[in-house]
């Protein structure tokens, strides 16, 4: 992905619907720990799976311009979610993140609610679609009595 690291001014940049997989998704995350301009990316329906998804997670513990970033309708998993979890733990940029419709669980969906409860910055949060189940969205109910800046908390299709 040349064109994050060969873009001076790039500050949105859409990449929806190309079948990026996890191969494009590490070349992606590289580029944004040293892209300094970039603040939305869109990698919606592109079959990354749950090692790109994390590897994507992982570079926002890096990069302090994104602001709204679009992972919704890929393959991730519990893994992701554990590591956004941390991500979130230390990223003070992030304001906007889409992870609807994927296969964040349980497991996932309370790592990352846990990390949140002590995050004052994300403010929208779609996990609609994700199969987190009553022990998931118990944990993100939790994370609402100590977290004041999510106003969006989007839970739809979660088998609750």
């Amino acid at each position: 992905m040349q064109v994050l690291k060969l873009s001076n001014g790039l500050r949105w940049l859409s990449l929806d619907d190309n079948s990026i997989k996890s191969s494009g998704a590490e070349e992606l995350a590289k580029s944004l720990q040293i892209n300094t301009n970039l603040h939305t990316l869109h990698l919606s329906c592109n079959r990354i799976d749950d090692a790109g998804c994390r590897r994507m997670a992982q570079s926002l513990t890096v990069n302090r311009t994104m602001h709204t970033l679009y992972l919704d309708r890929n393959n991730a998993g519990d893994e992701f979610g554990i590591e956004m979890g941390k991500t979130m733990l230390v990223n003070t940029t992030l304001r906007f993140l889409d992870l609807a419709d994927n296969d964040i669980q349980a497991t996932g969906a309370m790592a990352l609610a846990k990390a949140l409860a002590n995050n004052h910055h994300l403010t929208w949060l779609n996990l609609s679609r994700n199969n987190m189940g009553n022990e998931g969205a118990s944990e993100m109910a939790r994370m609402l009595s100590h977290n004041t800046s999510l106003h969006h908390l989007a839970l739809s299709w979660n088998t609750i």
